[in-house]
């Protein structure tokens, strides 16, 4: 059994005058469920160093979004690195980049996805790197947060300034849902909060709820393996 992953994609806007071979892959692309399924399996076929099909080939393509009346495209596989993905728990430095009022449940599949445009993630970025830099130089209070949201800043700077920012938990959030009905809105606040007190100089306070979070997300996933 693959692990459960989660999904990092920075979309861009796609013009209404693209091709149509472009619109094709918006059109496939618009199914995450399917193209997320695609990656999977192309991760298999890696593991196995079976040739890939030219089905899950197309299907995996990329993704598509349609967001604030706007169509959106995020390739699954390019040089710039639209989609990143992690497995068994979300890089917590991702979260800085969402707030809980960004969280959206596609009703196809009922995965928990959070949703932001680019300014805003860039701006939660931003604030978060700037606090780190300040009060914890060394990474020594919050070492794994303080490396993941530094490069993650880093990232986001490959791409324009009028993207969509996804954090889909995929498969993994209905799982971890069944652990924590308050999941995963309640890592994206702590993870705030965590900021938050940072930024005020409460370095104690701030690396208290990291540890508490770390703690919480690693029983997650060792819950997850066992099942």
């Amino acid at each position: 059994m693959l692990p459960y992953a989660v999904y990092l994609r920075v979309y861009e806007p796609v013009s209404p005058s693209e091709s149509a071979a472009t619109q094709r892959v918006v059109d496939a692309g618009l199914d995450t469920s399917a193209v997320t399924l695609a990656q999977q399996r192309q991760a298999l076929l890696g593991v196995t160093r079976s040739a890939q099909s030219p089905a899950v080939q197309a299907a995996a393509a990329a993704f598509a979004l349609r967001y604030d009346g706007r169509t959106f495209l995020a390739p699954a596989a390019d040089e710039a690195g639209h989609v990143r993905v992690a497995t068994w728990r979300p890089p917590l430095g991702w979260l800085v980049l969402v707030a809980d009022s960004d969280l959206h449940a596609d009703p196809s599949d009922g995965h928990p996805r959070f949703r932001t445009p680019m300014p805003y993630a860039r701006r939660r970025a931003g604030r978060a790197v700037a606090a780190l830099r300040r009060h914890d130089p060394e990474g020594e209070l919050l070492g794994a947060l303080r490396t993941e949201t530094i490069e993650t800043a880093r990232w986001l700077e490959r791409f324009g300034g009028d993207g969509v920012v996804e954090l889909d938990l995929a498969g993994l959030g209905p799982i971890v849902r069944d652990l924590d009905p308050d999941e995963p809105i309640r890592s994206a606040r702590e993870v705030a909060d965590t900021m938050d007190a940072l930024a005020a100089g409460r370095t104690e306070l701030a690396a208290d709820m990291h540890s508490q979070l770390r703690e919480r997300w690693a029983t997650y996933a060792l819950r997850e393996r066992a099942s």
